[in-house]
């Protein structure tokens, strides 16, 4: 939670406010990496979910915690990569400037890029473990996840942390793709009356709308399988976050100031980047998507037993569990390719001889049926 909260230090709640000679920011802390800074406090919120299912001492907090790693460590990539684009739209890492920049240009970069914001809030969802990405604390298998073992004020601060979490995830929705404190539709001179409500109260309505997002998805859709929870972010996610990383940076490339035709500027960014090479990976990887699939999907296809098969076979035994094989090695001799190895033994006081080893070689039998 510590984490979290330490994160909105950075984040610019509002535009400055003029008191007199004096003017209040309202926010704490200015970087010019403040959204590297952002997201890496926010990432440090998976070591209490760790912590915690591994200090529980028991085996469903333990799975719940290393589910909350897998997932976490796998949905930071395409979070990262659409962060990237965001910085490359507006030239700066810096919140407040990302927020002056869509002021600038007027037009929020939800809008002007809706794939980045796509990926980005499904990742966003998923580090948050919300439903349908709930896996670490899934009830119906894991009881409650990594909190199994907690109550009181152990169980409100990891709930306390989450939704904090859930909180500076939107905070950064927000500020990257809707103009942060800005307005609904700056450059639309008909909605310039909205500009009377400070832009403080513009950022919490925001806010509460992707708040109230995460409510509603987790009303409608149901709990993912975790394997399909990773075959979303490694076979869809991160390819089409590269794809759209790579498309905001020829975009960009191309729409700088100078007299090299466009093509020309197109060759070089190739040459320098190697895409070449790169599309060519992805073209093999595109073929993999849509060939036939060598393995067995689930649930797993019985496969036909050829016609010669009769059984695999095994010792019977009594209502004491005895096995009711008297090793006489009938069977041994009756063979004809030396698939058993028996040797008996008879106890003090028993009237018959007991297995103490039975093998069977199913790789040498040829079910001929001498043996039963």
């Amino acid at each position: 939670m510590a984490s979290s909260l330490l994160a909105f230090c950075f984040l610019p709640l509002g535009e400055p406010i003029r008191i007199g000679a004096y003017t209040l920011t309202l926010w704490i802390a200015e970087s010019p990496v403040g959204l590297l800074i952002v997201l890496g406090l926010s990432s440090i919120s998976v070591f209490g979910v760790i912590f915690g299912g591994w200090a529980a001492n028991s085996k469903y907090p333990l799975m719940g915690a290393l589910r909350s790693v897998v997932q976490v460590l796998s949905y930071e990539i395409p979070l990262g990569l659409t962060v990237l684009t965001v910085a490359f739209a507006a030239r700066s890492m810096d919140l407040v400037e990302i927020v002056r920049r869509q002021e600038a240009s007027g037009v929020w970069y939800g809008f002007l890029m809706p794939v980045s914001f796509v990926v980005f809030w499904i990742s966003a969802v998923a580090e948050t473990n919300r439903a349908p990405f709930d896996l670490p604390e899934a009830e119906s298998e894991l009881v409650a996840g990594y909190h199994t073992e907690y109550s009181g004020m152990k169980f409100a601060y990891f709930y306390m942390a989450e939704y904090a979490h859930m909180v500076l995830v939107s905070s950064l929705v927000v500020i990257l793709f809707f103009g942060g404190w800005l307005a609904p539709f700056p450059s639309v001179k008909a909605l310039a009356f909205l500009d009377v409500v400070p832009g403080f109260v513009w950022y919490l309505v925001k806010i509460m709308f992707f708040l109230y997002l995460y409510v509603w998805i987790r009303a409608t859709f149901p709990r993912y399988r975790f394997d399909s929870l990773i075959r979303l972010v490694w076979k869809w996610l991160i390819p089409l976050a590269l794809v759209n990383l790579l498309v905001v940076v020829l975009v960009r490339y191309l729409r700088r100031p100078g007299e090299v035709p466009h093509m020309k500027r197109l060759g070089r960014f190739l040459k320098s980047f190697f895409l070449v090479d790169m599309l060519s990976g992805l073209l093999v990887t595109l073929r993999l998507y849509f060939s036939r699939k060598v393995t067995i999907e689930y649930p797993e296809k019985v496969k036909e037993p050829a016609e010669r098969f009769r059984g695999l076979l095994r010792l019977h035994r009594d209502y004491a569990g005895e096995p009711l094989c008297i090793a006489c090695k009938a069977c041994q001799r009756a063979c004809g390719t030396a698939c058993f190895d028996i040797e008996g033994k008879k106890e003090e006081g028993a009237k018959f001889m007991r297995p103490v080893k039975f093998d069977w070689k199913l790789d040498r039998c040829s079910f001929c049926g001498f043996c039963v």
